[in-house]
């Protein structure tokens, strides 16, 4: 009966283990990802969703189809590189 008890002990102790090391690298990569993505995100740019008519017809060309999405692009705009035609998002 004791033996019975240790062996249940280290099965568990070897699950909980295994949680522990799944917990530290899900940590790991929280810790990693989400600094990389804000940065991109205020540095580089993000995908936006254009909603209504007010771009047709360049974009959005059929308001009962599904909207459009565009990349922003904050380099150009830091660079000042925006060009006759662009889009330009105020956000």
């Amino acid at each position: 009966m004791e033996m019975e008890h240790y062996e249940n002990l280290a099965v568990m102790s070897g699950t909980s283990s295994r949680w522990g090391v799944w917990l530290r690298r899900l940590g790991k990569n929280f810790l990693i990802s989400v600094p990389v993505t804000v940065v991109f995100l205020d540095s580089v740019g993000y995908v936006a969703k254009v909603e209504g008519i007010s771009m047709q017809p360049s974009l959005n060309p059929d308001e009962q189809k599904t909207n459009d999405y565009v990349l922003l692009n904050k380099w150009a705009i830091r660079n000042y590189e925006v060009r006759h035609g662009d889009v330009v998002a105020l956000t």
